[in-house]
């Protein structure tokens, strides 16, 4: 007698749905019923209460305003959430497609595991990204508070000054104090040939890139938020004054090194040309500088609040929520 496991069509168009076999064998049979009756059990309650949140954020939505995400806002989210879970999984290459990425690292599998469909997600998406747009107009960061947190929050926002090396290794120090010596009569010459004959396009970077001697290093550093723990090498570099400072020779321990300045990318709060201004426009472009930094501030604790209080205010919204359940599903027996 077979046992293998059949799939048929579901019941006659005038049986209950309840009653439709889904799944038979030659001593079983599991009716539709049966399975809805799991699922409610498993996954119904949860839905529910996700499709009420929704539903009141919505509501809340349209009284503020706020224009709800739209689909290609959603799928865009679900994309940039997938990369990172891919990535954490060690798949990361842009140049591979985002289904490829998805597939290998087996993401939905997991989602599937879970019990959550992409819709699930995305609905997820859709309650986090509409709770955080109401939250945004709801939260006051007072301008006492921003200058409380500034000393915190400000070297999280301000980008630091930035500045590409290159740096020369001798074996001794004369020989280190000789080669920046020639570095630095070599520099003014290019220096000269950039400003007065428009060499290598006006731009010293270009040239000093062309026109140095090989260096045997070049790095990029972010100045040191503690120039006294910095290391001499780093320090050296930051203490020099523009693109194409040379240092003195540095102690390395038995070797000895000498860095130039290639390439500077000022802080974001720099006052570029500020050696050119009277007093006055010093002074107004310090506190231009000072309100954008303010409102970077102002906004990363507005993003820190929400994310602290987010699920207490979701908690809140739907116990105010006034909701009548009028279907409860089954419970296990």
């Amino acid at each position: 007698m077979a046992t293998g496991l059949v799939l048929p069509a579901l019941a006659q168009d005038d049986a209950p749905l309840s009653d439709a076999p889904v799944a038979t064998t030659s001593t079983f049979e599991i009716t539709a019923g049966e399975v809805l009756d799991w699922l409610n059990r498993l996954s119904a309650p949860q839905v529910l209460e996700e499709m009420i949140l929704e539903a009141l954020l919505e509501q809340r939505a349209q009284a503020l305003d706020i224009e709800p995400p739209d689909r290609e806002t959603l799928l865009a989210e679900y994309s940039a959430f997938l990369k990172q879970l891919a990535a954490a999984r060690g798949f990361v290459d842009d140049q591979v497609e985002l289904e490829d990425l998805v597939d290998a690292a087996n993401i939905e599998g997991h989602f599937a595991d879970a019990g959550l469909t992409r819709a699930a997600v995305l609905r997820r998406i859709r309650i986090h990204l509409l709770s955080d747009a109401i939250m945004a107009q709801e939260i006051e960061i007072t301008d006492a508070e921003v200058a409380e947190e500034m000393p915190r929050v400000r070297p999280l926002v301000v980008t630091p000054e930035q500045r590409k090396i290159g740096i020369y290794i001798r074996d001794g120090e004369a020989e280190a104090v000789n080669l920046a010596a020639e570095l630095r009569s070599l520099v003014d010459r290019v220096r000269t040939d950039v400003r007065e004959n428009g060499a290598h396009g006006g731009s010293l970077v270009a040239a000093l890139q062309v026109e140095l001697p090989d260096w045997e290093h070049d790095d990029f550093f972010a100045a040191p938020t503690d120039v006294a723990e910095a290391p001499p090498l780093i320090q050296a570099a930051f203490d020099l004054p523009a693109v194409g400072a040379v240092s003195d020779p540095i102690d390395l321990g038995g070797r000895f090194a000498v860095v130039v300045v290639l390439r500077l990318i000022p802080a974001s709060d720099a006052i570029l040309g500020a050696d050119a201004m009277d007093p006055a426009e010093l002074e107004a472009a310090r506190e231009r500088i000072e309100t954008r930094v303010r409102e970077a501030v102002r906004q990363f604790l507005l993003e820190e609040r929400i994310s602290q209080t987010r699920g207490e205010w979701l908690s809140q919204l739907r116990e105010n929520g006034d909701v009548e359940i009028l279907w409860e599903p089954s419970s296990e027996s």
